[in-house]
């Protein structure tokens, strides 16, 4: 059956910047922006506006991605996304799998003093892109991993485990501070990490959810440049949306076992299945009267 599925683009509440913004080609565009980051470097580190310099950059990159080079695509089947981000029981590095491996891209044909090239073919890194069904988010997300970021005046860069955007609410999750690897980020950009954490070891997980897309699953699978790959639904994730309305249904998570215990699975990725809690809990006083089960007075 065909899903409709969320797209990405950044909002913006003047209609002419929109309109402007859809209509540069890949040489503008890189013109653009080449010059908004240079005005960032000349103004935001006298105010120490170092988030705003960087995420700024996390976006440009993003966008450059999806507007002009061809990027992997992973269609989440219904529930999938919800799974993922309430099944990620911490944040850290080593309770990360590593982000799907994207290859390198062309970068602007110009060259920008904002790319940052990774290779001796003079590459910059490529993307990926979550789709979700329109029934439950209207918003899609683009990832980078290993995401770096230029620091002004120094030939060396801010190093992110991924970047991440849905256009609206922009992620730097940093790889090198463990301390800083989950750095109190609330809202749409917390969710959106999880749903990135979630994901990353649902896959690992479930490898045989992950199967090629094609028209007869995703509605307008043309307008998608790249490669494109459909998340299934494990039969987990139907056991935890049939029983997580239960007020005694405890959510399941994933786990790394990382125990040297586990000598031949040591560093898979499991899922620990919810349980039902059965039963009530009562706080006992010492000075409590006794129970009337019959409620009589």
């Amino acid at each position: 059956m065909k899903q409709q599925y969320s797209t990405f683009s950044i909002p913006h509440k003047n209609k002419k910047v929109r309109k402007f913004m859809a209509g540069l080609s890949e040489a503008e565009y890189c013109q653009f922006v080449g010059k908004m980051w240079q005005m960032n470097l000349e103004k935001m580190p006298q105010y120490g506006m170092v988030w705003d310099r960087d995420s700024t950059y996390a976006d440009t990159v993003l966008n450059f991605l999806w507007k002009y080079r061809n990027i992997q695509h992973f269609f989440l089947a219904p529930g999938v996304a919800e799974f993922c981000a309430a099944s990620v029981k911490e944040f850290s590095p080593d309770y990360c799998k590593r982000l799907p491996k994207c290859d390198p891209v062309d970068p602007p044909k110009n060259p920008a003093p904002w790319v940052v090239v990774v290779d001796d073919d003079m590459k910059m890194r490529g993307g990926f892109a979550i789709h979700f069904p329109t029934s439950e988010r209207s918003r899609s997300l683009i990832v980078l991993p290993d995401a770096e970021i230029p620091l002004p005046n120094v030939k060396c860069y801010m190093r992110y485990f991924f970047s991440a955007t849905d256009g609206v609410d922009t992620v730097l999750m940093q790889r090198e501070n463990a301390d800083a690897f989950w750095d109190g980020i609330d809202g749409g950009a917390a969710w959106i990490a999880r749903v990135i954490f979630g994901l990353s070891l649902y896959m690992d997980a479930f490898p045989d959810a992950v199967i090629p897309a094609s028209s007869d699953d995703v509605k307008h699978i043309g307008y998608y440049a790249g490669v494109k790959a459909c998340v299934s639904r494990n039969e987990i994730v139907a056991e935890e949306s049939r029983h997580g309305v239960s007020p005694h249904w405890r959510r399941g998570h994933f786990r790394i076992l990382v125990s040297e215990q586990f000598t031949r699975k040591q560093g898979q990725t499991v899922y620990v299945r919810g349980t039902f809690v059965k039963g009530k809990a009562f706080e006992v006083l010492d000075d409590a009267p006794p129970c009337n089960p019959n409620n009589q007075i």
